[in-house]
């Protein structure tokens, strides 16, 4: 397997700790990762309107996992910190999206990768630009850095300074 790309979000509870933990989680389960800077970032979708911002950051990693392990090992992480999933768009403790497996591109019921929506989300290309902005997209053949230039989302994102120093 190549570079695994991950997305995390919380916004539910105490978002920095939730993804804290999710990350040494990760890192249980896969290794070091290697973390972008979390931003703050308004709710992506209108049905999210009146919840808590997010804190969303992107990881990666290399791993010789199947996409099928990653997809089961970050499912377990998410149960385990207690996430529910009582209607689309709720608001979530924890949140992990598969962005990239290296260059794979798969298409089944319960996994889609490259993610299919990352290139229309700020949350998820402001960081992934600073961890693997030269990667380019399997299936569009653009660069991170490129796919950011062309991003039609207009969300707001603020860095948390110091963020992994506390």
């Amino acid at each position: 397997m190549g570079l695994t790309a991950l997305s995390l979000g919380s916004n539910s509870g105490d978002r920095g700790e939730n993804i804290r933990q999710a990350v040494k989680f990760l890192e249980e389960a896969f290794g070091k990762v290697n973390k972008s800077t979390v931003y703050e970032t308004t709710p992506f979708y209108e049905s999210r309107k009146g919840q808590e911002n997010f804190y969303n950051c992107c990881v990666n990693f290399r791993t010789e996992n199947t996409p099928e392990e990653i997809l089961e090992k970050i499912q377990a992480i998410e149960n385990k910190m207690g996430r529910e999933r009582p209607y689309p768009n709720a608001p979530r403790i924890i949140d992990i999206d598969i962005i990239f497996i290296g260059d794979e591109m798969i298409a089944q019921e319960n996994l889609t990768v490259p993610h299919p929506a990352m290139q229309e989300r700020l949350f998820v290309l402001v960081p992934l630009v600073e961890i693997m902005g030269s990667f380019e997209h399997p299936a569009i053949g653009l660069s991170v850095d490129d796919l950011f230039y062309e991003c039609p989302d207009d969300g707001i994102l603020v860095e948390i300074e110091n963020f992994w120093e506390t």
